[in-house]
């Protein structure tokens, strides 16, 4: 299990139990893990698989940096 595998698995938990639609934020430096390339932000085939099975019209939108979040 990867280090990331237990946020992913909590944030994934919180989004079901919530199915409320809406964006929510997904801030991380840490690409390797959780993007498909270094200067991409789409999530990994398999996260991405992830969320399409979360209930509702949930988005949730990635960010490299609280900075670029703020912005």
């Amino acid at each position: 299990m990867r280090p990331s595998s237990p946020l992913w698995l909590s944030l994934l938990d919180y989004l079901r139990k919530t199915g409320e639609g809406g964006e929510v934020a997904f801030i991380t430096q840490n690409k390797t893990d959780f993007f498909s390339g270094d200067k991409s932000q789409d999530f990994h085939e398999h996260l991405a698989a992830d969320l399409k099975l979360l209930p509702g019209r949930l988005v949730l939108k990635p960010y490299s940096s609280l900075a670029a979040f703020v912005d």
